[in-house]
């Protein structure tokens, strides 16, 4: 009698991906390609700077590398063409330059060329950037794709929070979170490419958990800058009457009239966090002894009490989400004004 023939095992699939952190969301995309059996549409959420695009590109690319290798080389011609976004069968969608909001002419826009046949007689992928800005006509037209897939066409939408999304694309979507990474595994990630030990720490405590601004902190530093810049604001908001305040947010809008609604969105999130190593100063000033603003939070820390500060980032994170709805700047900025 025969004996049966042994299956041989498929090898492990090569997840290593150079992006930091999210080993298990790496691990389970990259065997999803190995085995075959990725699913139509993703939907990547969690806070920004947290790592969805750069897995989402990598997912593609070691979909349509020629390699075949698991991961992307990014040296052959189709890597290079993802690389300068200039592939025929990936496309990217994300707000036009002078718009909020994803419109219904982009997907329109979109599904017609997803019918079409792939130019290379392969998979189609389709990256949505900041889908949760997606207007509800917009919405609506995604949602006839998801329903109607189209044969080896993968959509990943990418979001900072799902809830902003109608629970009929979210149902027809694998959900993967990504969560802010710990500080430790930043730091360490940080001194094994030649950062300082000292450097590396003030840098992972900035970032908050988030690899983008790690990265950004690491080679360039005028974000400490412009966080001192922040501080500043902040201790004006603090230390002024209301009518002088309104002039310190002119003056900021003003300065940021590209992209007014992101600059303020991390001006919030700076102040959360400043506010939240002061609070952390009461129990020790050790705590932060290696960040450049050091004196001036101990300042802050010892001027106020722990209610005051507690309340204080309330208030910001009441704020950050107002934003969330579209909120104006200004009016959210002059709002906080009062409530500080």
């Amino acid at each position: 009698m025969a004996k049966a023939n042994k299956k041989t095992p498929l090898a492990a699939p090569n997840y290593h991906w150079p992006i930091l952190g999210h080993q298990s969301i790496k691990k389970y995309l990259a065997a999803t390609l190995q085995k075959k059996t990725l699913t139509h549409a993703y939907l990547f959420y969690g806070q920004s700077h947290v790592g969805k695009y750069s897995v989402a590109i990598h997912f593609v690319a070691s979909l349509f590398c020629k390699t075949n290798s698991g991961r992307p080389c990014w040296q052959c011609p189709t890597c290079k063409q993802i690389l300068q976004q200039t592939h025929p069968d990936i496309y990217h969608i994300s707000p036009e330059p002078d718009k909020k909001s994803i419109s219904i002419e982009q997907i329109r826009k979109l599904q017609h060329s997803i019918s079409l046949h792939s130019f290379l007689m392969n998979y189609k992928a389709i990256i949505i950037e900041e889908a949760d800005n997606l207007t509800e006509e917009a919405s609506n037209a995604l949602l006839k794709t998801l329903e109607e897939p189209t044969e080896k066409t993968v959509i990943i939408l990418i979001a900072n929070f799902q809830e902003s999304l109608p629970l009929t694309i979210r149902s027809r979507c694998q959900r993967i979170f990504f969560n802010i990474l710990p500080t430790f595994q930043i730091e360490n990630w940080l001194i094994s490419r030649g950062v300082t030990a000292s450097r590396a720490r003030a840098i992972a405590r900035y970032s908050n958990g988030k690899p983008g601004i790690a990265i950004q902190l690491a080679s360039n530093l005028t974000p400490f800058e412009e966080r001192k810049l922040h501080l500043d604001l902040l201790m004006h908001f603090f230390e002024n009457k209301y009518i002088n305040t309104l002039h310190y947010i002119s003056d900021f809008i003003k300065n940021y009239t590209d992209n007014t609604n992101r600059a303020t969105q991390d001006l919030l999130d700076s102040w959360i966090y400043l506010l939240r190593d002061a609070l952390l100063i009461k129990i020790s000033k050790q705590l932060t002894l290696n960040i450049p603003l050091h004196s001036i939070l101990v300042t802050l820390s010892e001027k106020y009490s722990s209610n005051r500060l507690l309340k204080s980032i309330n208030s910001i994170q009441a704020s950050r989400e107002y934003l969330d709805h579209f909120i104006k700047p200004q009016f959210v900025l002059e709002h906080l004004a009062l409530t500080l």
